[in-house]
């Protein structure tokens, strides 16, 4: 039996090795469910500071793997610091609390208080900062277990993260593993068939509309200030706009922040893009930087098919530091004909998970989401707002630039993407659905939060009677 320094370091290793390549921007979604795995099992050998320190180093190491891209979203270093080592830090206070019930001989309640303790943590950052960051999204590739989402939004996911680990370090380590691997097993069994299911249950014959969508990553169409550059990249938008309406495009998306339009030139932006839309006959949504008297709005503005401005959208959630200057909106923009609810998002607001269930409850059927991605961060972010599909049962239509072009079902399944970046246009023509799928976390909530709350108080309930050694 190795030493408990030399077990301390390994487990160290190698939980950092598998958090740095699951907890990524592109995450291997297996390697979650083995993470937490080496340190866990030091719960019995190790006493509680030493634990506590090789739990900390684990988290925080394996993701030091975000520092680069932090700072390409110029999040200033002590944000970094804390991003690390706060999260680090409870996920050391959650070992700690496996190992006190492990000790007691409580196997099943130390499995169920960890992962419970660590997803109820979660929650309560998530709640106003946003959910970036939620292990949930390390499960973007794994279907099955993806549809949970649909019936306890991300924090079912996330306690199936990291119940199977704990339960299966305590199954490895304890006397009663009989009973801990059934109850995993059921566990198991009972989400990935509701997964099943729910993949196989949606139908073919579901009302769709073709969505095409341009963008340009070239640097001098990033985001032109100037109103000559403005103009000139708004009337080749416009001209690609026609292109893809020709093509049969029905409703044709622009990138988050395609150009700056000052107020004397709004009127012009409007007359473009109404000569636009008629003549391609279909809704195109063009999002720009709108300078208004009260402060700078981040803006999309949907054209329906006979040239009229159908909505105006403001973005309710600013990215710090980037947006500073910005005012958020607090309106949602939802669009009913007796085809189709429509509603608009943009870029960041899909981090955050009230504002797509307020869509979900109105009946929304495809969301359309302009954004601005960083390019490394691509598949992740794309993949963020995807989740919140998933939960609420619409589909999505997201075009990001310096990103992916994406349309994606109500169950999370991309059904057709393309990269933004080949020039001078990127373009994408594909039919996305448009009928909502009803889902129990639109209806409910965050039940599954109060489910937790009463299992791990119950958890700790159970530690105050101490069961013969396991």
């Amino acid at each position: 039996m190795l030493k408990p320094a030399v077990a301390a370091l390994s487990a160290v290793a190698l939980s950092a090795a598998a958090i740095f390549f699951a907890d990524s921007l592109h995450p291997v979604w297996w390697l979650m469910w083995l993470a937490p795995l080496p340190v866990l099992l030091l719960a019995q050998r190790l006493k509680a500071l030493p634990l506590l320190g090789a739990a900390f180093l684990a988290w925080a190491i394996g993701h030091l793997n975000l520092v680069s891209y932090y700072r390409i979203v110029q999040i200033p270093y002590p944000i970094i610091t804390l991003a690390v080592t706060a999260p680090a830090a409870l996920f050391g206070l959650a070992v700690l609390l496996y190992r006190f019930l492990l000790l007691r001989g409580h196997a099943l309640a130390a499995a169920a208080a960890f992962a419970s303790f660590w997803t109820l943590c979660q929650y309560l950052i998530e709640y106003s900062g946003g959910s970036y960051g939620d292990l949930a999204y390390t499960q973007m590739d794994c279907l099955p277990l993806l549809q949970l989402a649909s019936v306890t939004g991300m924090s079912g996911i996330t306690f199936i993260v990291m119940f199977i680990p704990a339960s299966a370090a305590a199954a490895v380590t304890t006397r009663a593993n009989r009973a801990l691997l059934a109850v995993t097993a059921a566990v198991l069994v009972a989400v990935f068939g509701f997964g099943i299911a729910r993949l196989g249950g949606d139908s073919d014959d579901d009302p769709t509309v073709v969505v095409g969508m341009v963008v340009s990553d070239l640097k001098e169409n990033l985001l032109p200030e100037k109103p000559g550059e403005a103009s000139r990249l708004l009337r080749q938008y416009a001209e690609e706009a026609v292109k893809l309406g020709r093509r049969g495009a029905r409703i044709i998306l622009l990138p988050e922040m395609a150009a700056v339009v000052t107020p004397d030139h709004i009127e012009e932006l409007d007359q473009l893009f109404g000569q636009a839309a008629r003549a391609a006959n279909a809704r195109i949504l063009v999002p720009i930087i709108h300078p208004l008297p009260e402060g700078r709005r981040n803006e999309a503005r949907l054209y329906d098919a006979t040239g009229r401005l159908e909505a105006t959208y403001w973005k309710h959630h600013l990215v710090p530091v980037l947006e500073d200057r910005t005012r958020p909106g607090t309106e949602m923009a939802i669009l009913r004909d007796p085809r189709s609810t429509l509603g608009i998002e943009i870029c960041r607001d899909m981090d955050f998970v009230p504002l797509a269930r307020r869509y979900g409850r109105e009946g929304v059927g495809l969301l359309l989401v302009p954004a601005w991605d960083f390019v490394v961060d691509d598949w992740l972010h794309s993949r963020m707002a995807f989740m919140r599909g998933v939960e609420n049962g619409f589909h999505i239509a997201r075009l990001a630039k310096q990103g992916r072009m994406t349309l994606l079902d109500t169950r999370g399944r991309v059904r057709t993407e393309r990269h933004s970046n080949a020039a001078p246009f990127s373009t994408l023509l594909a039919p996305v659905g448009l009928q909502a799928q009803p889902t129990l976390y639109t209806r409910w909530g965050d039940w599954f939060i109060g489910v937790l709350a009463v299992l791990l108080v119950a958890s700790l309930a159970s530690g105050l009677r101490r069961r013969s050694a396991p």
